[in-house]
Protein backbone atom coordinates (compact mmCIF):
# COMPACT_ATOMS: atom_id res chain seq x y z
CA UNK A 1 0.00 0.00 0.00
CA UNK A 2 2.97 2.33 0.58
CA UNK A 3 4.75 1.34 -2.62
CA UNK A 4 1.81 1.19 -5.04
CA UNK A 5 -0.84 3.69 -3.87
CA UNK A 6 -2.41 4.05 -7.33
CA UNK A 7 -3.32 0.37 -7.22
CA UNK A 8 -4.27 0.10 -3.53
CA UNK A 9 -6.01 3.44 -2.87
CA UNK A 10 -9.14 2.32 -4.77
CA UNK A 11 -9.38 -0.71 -2.46
CA UNK A 12 -8.99 1.44 0.67
CA UNK A 13 -11.57 3.89 -0.69
CA UNK A 14 -14.02 1.07 -1.43
CA UNK A 15 -13.64 -0.35 2.09
CA UNK A 16 -13.19 2.76 4.25
CA UNK A 17 -14.26 5.83 2.25
CA UNK A 18 -12.44 8.72 0.61
CA UNK A 19 -8.80 9.49 1.35
CA UNK A 20 -8.20 13.16 2.24
CA UNK A 21 -5.23 14.89 0.64
CA UNK A 22 -3.41 17.95 1.94
CA UNK A 23 -3.03 20.80 -0.52
CA UNK A 24 0.07 22.78 -1.43
CA UNK A 25 -0.59 26.49 -1.78
CA UNK A 26 1.43 28.88 -3.90
CA UNK A 27 1.66 32.61 -3.09
CA UNK A 28 3.80 35.17 -4.94
CA UNK A 29 6.62 36.49 -2.75
CA UNK A 30 6.47 40.13 -1.62
CA UNK A 31 7.37 41.41 1.85
CA UNK A 32 7.71 38.60 4.35
CA UNK A 33 6.51 38.66 7.93
CA UNK A 34 8.74 37.23 10.65
CA UNK A 35 8.97 33.48 11.10
CA UNK A 36 7.76 33.84 14.68
CA UNK A 37 4.61 35.66 13.50
CA UNK A 38 3.90 32.91 10.97
CA UNK A 39 4.50 30.26 13.64
CA UNK A 40 2.13 32.03 16.03
CA UNK A 41 -0.64 31.86 13.41
CA UNK A 42 0.07 28.17 12.80
CA UNK A 43 0.08 27.29 16.51
CA UNK A 44 -3.29 28.99 16.99
CA UNK A 45 -4.66 26.77 14.24
CA UNK A 46 -3.23 23.60 15.85
CA UNK A 47 -3.33 24.08 19.64
CA UNK A 48 -2.11 21.34 21.96
CA UNK A 49 0.20 19.84 19.35
CA UNK A 50 3.97 19.56 18.96
CA UNK A 51 5.77 21.40 16.15
CA UNK A 52 8.07 18.99 14.30
CA UNK A 53 9.01 20.60 10.97
CA UNK A 54 9.19 24.10 9.55
CA UNK A 55 9.34 24.68 5.80
CA UNK A 56 10.22 28.36 5.30
CA UNK A 57 9.04 30.35 2.30
CA UNK A 58 11.19 30.35 -0.82
CA UNK A 59 11.95 33.04 -3.38
CA UNK A 60 9.21 31.55 -5.57
CA UNK A 61 6.55 30.73 -2.99
CA UNK A 62 5.67 32.88 0.03
CA UNK A 63 4.12 30.04 2.03
CA UNK A 64 5.38 28.84 5.41
CA UNK A 65 4.40 25.24 6.01
CA UNK A 66 4.43 23.83 9.52
CA UNK A 67 4.08 20.14 10.42
CA UNK A 68 2.55 19.26 13.79
CA UNK A 69 2.19 16.04 15.77
CA UNK A 70 -1.21 15.53 17.34
CA UNK A 71 -1.75 13.20 20.29
CA UNK A 72 -3.31 10.48 18.14
CA UNK A 73 -0.86 10.69 15.21
CA UNK A 74 1.18 7.48 15.12
CA UNK A 75 4.32 9.05 13.65
CA UNK A 76 6.66 11.03 15.90
CA UNK A 77 9.18 11.66 13.17
CA UNK A 78 6.89 12.47 10.25
CA UNK A 79 3.50 13.48 11.63
CA UNK A 80 0.63 14.05 9.23
CA UNK A 81 -0.90 17.40 10.19
CA UNK A 82 0.07 20.57 8.31
CA UNK A 83 -0.65 24.29 8.53
CA UNK A 84 0.14 26.71 5.71
CA UNK A 85 0.57 30.43 6.43
CA UNK A 86 0.94 33.26 3.92
CA UNK A 87 4.42 34.67 4.62
CA UNK A 88 3.45 38.04 3.09
CA UNK A 89 0.42 38.71 5.29
CA UNK A 90 0.50 36.18 8.14
CA UNK A 91 -2.93 34.90 7.13
CA UNK A 92 -3.84 31.25 7.60
CA UNK A 93 -4.08 29.50 4.22
CA UNK A 94 -5.01 25.95 5.18
CA UNK A 95 -5.07 23.39 7.96
CA UNK A 96 -4.80 19.64 7.40
CA UNK A 97 -5.44 17.98 10.77
CA UNK A 98 -5.21 14.19 10.53
CA UNK A 99 -7.43 13.85 13.61
CA UNK A 100 -10.30 15.40 11.65
CA UNK A 101 -9.86 13.39 8.45
CA UNK A 102 -11.66 10.31 7.18
CA UNK A 103 -11.14 6.78 8.48
CA UNK A 104 -9.44 5.91 5.17
CA UNK A 105 -6.97 8.78 5.61
CA UNK A 106 -6.15 7.71 9.15
CA UNK A 107 -5.65 4.12 7.99
CA UNK A 108 -3.20 5.26 5.29
CA UNK A 109 -1.27 7.36 7.82
CA UNK A 110 -0.92 4.34 10.12
CA UNK A 111 0.85 2.29 7.42
CA UNK A 112 4.25 4.00 7.58
CA UNK A 113 5.11 3.95 11.33
CA UNK A 114 4.89 0.14 11.67
CA UNK A 115 6.76 -0.20 8.37
CA UNK A 116 9.77 1.82 9.54
CA UNK A 117 9.60 0.84 13.22
CA UNK A 118 8.95 4.38 14.46
CA UNK A 119 6.01 3.20 16.55
CA UNK A 120 6.37 0.72 19.38
CA UNK A 121 9.85 1.94 20.28
CA UNK A 122 12.63 -0.57 20.88
CA UNK A 123 10.49 -3.73 21.32
CA UNK A 124 8.95 -3.33 17.84
CA UNK A 125 12.33 -2.59 16.26
CA UNK A 126 13.76 -5.78 17.79
CA UNK A 127 10.75 -7.72 16.50
CA UNK A 128 11.29 -6.32 13.00
CA UNK A 129 14.97 -7.32 13.04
Amino acid sequence: MLAIPKQTDPLITALLGNIDKSNSATVKSKNSISSSAALSTAQKAMPNTRLTWVEPPSNHNAVCRFRFKTKSDPSYRFPHSFVQVNANTGELISVFNIDKMSVASKFKKWLHPPHNGSIGDQPLRILWV
